[in-house]
């Protein structure tokens, strides 16, 4: 059976991230972590990541994020999605990050979402919607527009599960890359030491 298609804003509720003024730093009390688009490079967002802390005092509710959320870059040249795997009790998001929240999971799979947004035919839709010559920027009703291709549930979890394998492999494969460098750097250094010793 063939995918449907939907856009995004039939299947899934996005909010804007909050205006803050100014790069975010720890306030007292602090406690309310918040996520911000620069300080965040992994696609998975976990509730042991370092976050800044603040005094809060705007609606808390309509930013908290939650498991199975997802957050959109709508700034800048990468408009890659990061998925919410976990977040402090507390946890709001900065501008310009767009929570996208999945209306019903058993009709739309938060994961499948998070690996669709991502593929390559619909980050080409994204930057064909995708306007400024200096900073690029992608309006909200942009988002809410774009077309998801929705398989059976099944076909969702399968791709889904596929997608995290290949997300630890490239994450295995990082770290391997990174030791092996190090490793080497450290050998061809003592070799110019030994080389230069009298």
């Amino acid at each position: 059976m063939n995918a449907t298609v939907a856009p995004l804003s039939s299947m899934a509720t996005l909010v804007a991230g909050h205006p803050f003024r100014g790069a975010l730093h720890d306030e007292a009390p602090g406690g309310v972590g918040v996520v911000a688009m620069a300080a965040i490079a992994s696609p998975v967002l976990t509730q042991d990541m370092a976050l800044p802390g603040i005094a809060f005092e705007g609606d808390i509710g309509k930013l908290q994020l939650a498991p199975g959320d997802i957050l959109f870059r709508a700034r800048g040249a990468n408009n890659q999605s990061i998925f919410v795997e976990s977040a402090q009790k507390t946890c709001i998001f900065a501008a310009p990050l767009v929570r996208i929240r999945v209306n019903d999971p058993q009709q739309l799979d938060p994961h499948y979402l998070h690996w669709v947004i991502n593929s390559a035919p619909i980050q080409r839709d994204i930057s064909t919607q995708a306007r400024g010559s200096m900073i690029r920027m992608v309006s909200l009703p942009s988002v809410r527009g774009l077309l998801i291709p929705i398989p059976s549930l099944g076909v969702q979890l399968e791709i889904a599960e596929i997608a995290r394998l290949l997300r630890e492999e490239q994450a295995l494969c990082a770290a391997l890359l990174s030791t092996t460098q190090s490793y080497a750097e450290h050998l061809l250094w003592a070799k110019a030491q030994a080389a230069t010793t009298p």
